[in-house]
């Protein structure tokens, strides 16, 4: 076989290369800077070979610094790179899903990648939809808490994911930029609508989660709030504060408001954390939204 191997011409080999299905390129090992493209590579990404030539994966976006990094730790760890899933747009802005698999080659004593790609986009994009469409049945059957959804993922800029029916009906003509631009820099906000009262926050997630949550529950009324309260033996001045804390107002916005100090304030939340037994102010909110 390694005799027959030989003798086949130079071009035919690289014919071999440049029709292989699979897209397929070599790169420095290095900095990861192409030196070949085969056909299929140019066509997956919807791109010449002059325009990729030369570059790198991560200057082109086939790849981001943390996604080269990984491959090259796993390359130099146990002598090759397998199965890393990368996702991409091409030129025509189209989500390119791509399974790559590298080995290191040693060609005149420069070390170079040897990339073969796999694309799964098809069936990537299939079964995602399906988890989407099962998602958003599933948001939809909530009648009783608006739920926001947000992209975040490998840190693509934030984009709507899905908006369930009740977070529509509460939010009205209230758009969600609007929303989003209120929640900003606050824990929680209130927001007044014709469906009545709402507590507005956003859902701690891990780092790095592919998803934000936003989260809307109906504030019980007014009268329910006041008397737990005032059972529990909060006085008119802790009451407002309490409420103003649950709504997303801070110690100054609470003082100005209220005309007095901000001392004031944190004397009064100290006595509040005690009798609604929390530890802090993020908690008030879903303190009251107990009381049913």
């Amino acid at each position: 076989m390694n005799n027959f191997i030989s003798t086949i011409p130079h071009d035919h080999l690289y014919t071999i290369f440049w029709k292989a299905p699979n897209p397929i390129g070599i790169s420095t090992a290095k900095d990861g800077v192409y030196i070949a493209v085969n056909e299929a590579f140019t066509k997956l990404y919807g791109m010449r070979r002059q325009q990729v030539i030369g570059k790198s994966s991560v200057e082109l976006g086939f790849l981001s610094k943390e996604k080269r990094l990984k491959m090259f730790n796993e390359v130099k760890e146990k002598g090759c790179a397998q199965n890393i899933l990368v996702k991409c747009r091409n030129k025509s802005n189209e989500l390119q899903c791509v399974l790559l698999n590298t080995t290191p080659i040693k060609i005149k004593n420069h070390m170079l990648w040897h990339t073969i790609g796999t694309n799964i986009s098809n069936v990537k994009l299939i079964r995602e939809l399906q988890r989407e469409n099962i998602l958003a049945r599933s948001l939809d059957s909530l009648d009783t808490i608006g739920v926001i959804l947000f992209n975040d993922y490998e840190n693509e800029p934030l984009s709507l994911f899905h908006v369930n029916e009740t977070a529509k009906k509460i939010l009205g003509k209230e758009t969600i930029p609007d929303l989003i631009n209120e929640l900003n820099g606050n824990e929680s906000i209130f927001l007044n609508t014709k469906k009545g009262y709402y507590f507005v926050r956003q859902i701690s997630t891990r780092r790095n989660a592919p998803m934000k949550i936003v989260a809307m529950e109906k504030f019980p009324s007014t009268k329910i709030v006041e008397g737990q309260m005032r059972q529990r033996g909060l006085t008119p001045r802790q009451q407002e504060i309490a409420m103003l804390v649950a709504t997303g107002y801070s110690n100054s916005e609470i003082a100005e408001k209220l005309c007095i100090t901000r001392h004031t304030v944190k004397d009064h939340l100290k006595k509040i954390f005690l009798i609604f037994d929390v530890h802090n102010r993020v908690e008030i909110g879903p303190k009251i939204l107990s009381w049913r």
